[in-house]
């Protein structure tokens, strides 16, 4: 298949923008030709470049329209393949996840601050609070005067209440708007459980620090409905850690990336300066 494609010139950009090496094309064109593919190697073999290739390959060059889910163990490493794919290919991005743990170059593309944004151009928004400031002013002018009635407060927290349920509404829309409109959506493993992403499905995923990831860690993301998986990590470096040995040794001392390397899934090896 890496003949084929460097046939029709399909690598050239992506070989080009991310200065990629011959091991790295193979691990991307594993990847496209496998349901599940794991890809391994030391350090400094690129493995956060490859997965820059990787998305920006599919996404700018083969045009791929399914979503993408762009996991990992720690923040860290969200962030850096996050940055990675828009530095070089210009991919649009949403970052899930709580802002404080997000790195300050990534912070207006997590998903609050684009909410956010969304929000204060909102027309039926503002509106909506804009009454909610008259009715709150209201209630403070009767309290005050003590000559309304309780049906006439009544009536006034009710209408706050349907125009609360008006908000929550148009936020859900705004934030199910944003996550479609995504082309990668960078979340840690845990992080995927959380309701943001309630419902949302991915085509792909794929999942840094693949083999410093607990197994049910690892499959958080991947019960997000995915037809194609890539984890990427090096098994012969930092297994997950788990501080109980009951659990160890229960079998989650295994990462999922070692077991699938145990059955013979297809994998690629990435290498220092391969030509």
């Amino acid at each position: 298949m890496l003949k084929q494609l460097e046939q029709q010139g399909l690598l050239a950009s992506a070989k080009h923008s991310f200065r990629l090496d011959a091991s790295q094309l193979i691990a991307i064109s594993t990847a496209m030709l496998n349901p599940v593919t794991l890809l391994h190697g030391p350090p400094g073999t690129g493995k956060t470049t490859t997965i820059g290739g990787l998305l920006f390959f599919l996404r700018r060059t083969l045009g791929y329209k399914g979503k993408i889910l762009a996991a990992a163990q720690s923040n860290v490493a969200v962030d850096n393949m996050l940055e990675t794919a828009m530095k070089r290919g210009g991919l649009r991005v949403l970052r899930v996840g709580e802002p404080v743990k997000v790195r300050s170059s990534l912070q207006r593309y997590t998903l609050r601050a684009q909410v956010e944004a969304a929000v204060a151009k909102d027309t039926t928004i503002c509106e909506a609070r804009e009454e909610q400031r008259s009715l709150r002013q209201q209630l403070r002018t009767m309290r005050k005067s003590r000559r309304s009635s309780g049906y006439e407060r009544k009536l006034l927290y009710e209408r706050l209440d349907e125009l609360n349920a008006l908000i929550d509404k148009e936020v859900r829309r705004i934030t199910q708007q944003l996550l479609a409109e995504a082309e990668v959506v960078g979340v840690t493993c845990t992080g995927a459980a959380g309701p943001e992403l309630a419902g949302a499905a991915f085509d792909m995923v794929v999942i840094d620090e693949g083999s410093q990831a607990s197994e049910p860690e690892a499959l958080i993301p991947l019960m997000k409905g995915c037809r194609r998986v890539v984890l990427v990590g090096d098994h012969k470096q930092l297994p997950p850690v788990v501080k109980s040995s009951e659990a160890a040794a229960g079998g989650l001392g295994q990462s999922l990336f070692e077991r699938l390397m145990d059955t013979g899934a297809p994998s690629a090896m990435l290498q220092i300066g391969s030509d």
